[in-house]
């Protein structure tokens, strides 16, 4: 695996009105839930009113942030009255909604996050064993927190990088970078329009989600073999597609082996979840709506 690129950062203390007095703050991503080698989703700790939480880091969330009913009881939170439904693994899910005061990342401040109470296990893995920690059990942080700055998810180092959106000072040498277009379906879900044999498909991007999935359809049936991981699937008979040809017209997207999975309702193609995020370097550049992917 490459290195990452040499990442030039200047640190200055400058006063931000609402988020923090900081231009950016590096959290400490630990790889522990999920399969243990090598497809670990990524947790961060949080503070909320005093008490460090360790959450998921889930992209492929709409919330701010998701709490299990364990943490809500130890917290003072403001009930919307009002329920905030989505699609799962598991089907349709509805939770009720709140907000709570202030959230801290690190030294950056964020107040009146919305948030949504899950009140029963997320997700539906096919997998023999599957380890959980304390931030699986917790629950998230979403989107709707993590647009609010630039990130930088380096797995490979185990570190995420916040950076401030109006941070003029922070240079990148990403000019060799795989560079996506970010796109919001109905404000919400992230995705990059990508093409495959002169058809654009859409990939959702999701750092909770194990491995990486496309829709189980004819045309990957052919070149499907058994996965990597194979031994730790429940199901004997699910395959793997490794694909190398997808392509922003500029770069080629870097190999990625994809789960084949049956996902009705799902509205993208398929979703670059932990095989990718675990060797590649990302940057979502949400101000000026880029993914870009160090080679």
């Amino acid at each position: 695996m490459p290195s990452p690129k040499k990442l030039l950062f200047s640190f200055f203390l400058l006063s931000q009105t609402v988020l923090s007095f900081a231009q950016t703050v590096t959290l400490p991503l630990n790889l522990d839930n999920g399969l243990l080698v090598p497809y670990g989703l990524p947790s961060i700790k949080v503070q909320i009113q005093g008490q460090t939480i360790p959450l998921l880091l889930d992209t492929g969330s709409a919330d701010g942030i998701v709490l299990s009913k364990n943490i809500i009881d130890r917290l003072k939170v403001n009930w919307t009255g009002k329920q905030r439904c989505s699609m799962t693994q598991s089907g349709k899910r509805c939770f009720a909604t709140f907000f709570i005061p202030t959230l801290k990342l690190g030294s950056f401040i964020l107040h009146d996050v919305q948030g949504s109470e899950i009140t029963k296990e997320w997700g539906n893995w096919p997998y023999q064993t599957f380890h959980k920690t304390a931030a699986f059990n917790n629950g998230i942080v979403g989107l709707a927190v993590l647009r609010q700055f630039n990130l930088l998810i380096d797995e490979p180092r185990k570190r995420l990088v916040l950076i401030s959106l109006s941070d003029t000072q922070h240079l990148y040498n990403t000019q060799d970078w795989l560079e996506l277009p970010i796109q919001f379906a109905h404000q919400v879900n992230l995705f990059t329009p990508i093409n495959y044999e002169g058809k654009t498909e859409q990939l959702a991007w999701d750092t909770a989600f194990i491995p990486a999935m496309l829709k189980s359809e004819p045309r990957w049936k052919q070149a499907a073999a058994p996965c990597s991981f194979q031994a730790e699937l429940t199901d004997p008979k699910a395959k793997c597609v490794t694909v190398k040809h997808f392509t922003n017209q500029k770069y080629d997207f870097p190999a990625t082996e994809f789960l084949l999975l049956d996902f009705p309702g799902f509205p993208f193609a398929g979703i670059v979840g932990a095989t990718f995020f675990q060797q590649h370097v990302v940057l979502f550049n949400f101000e000026r709506q880029k993914i870009l992917v160090q080679p």
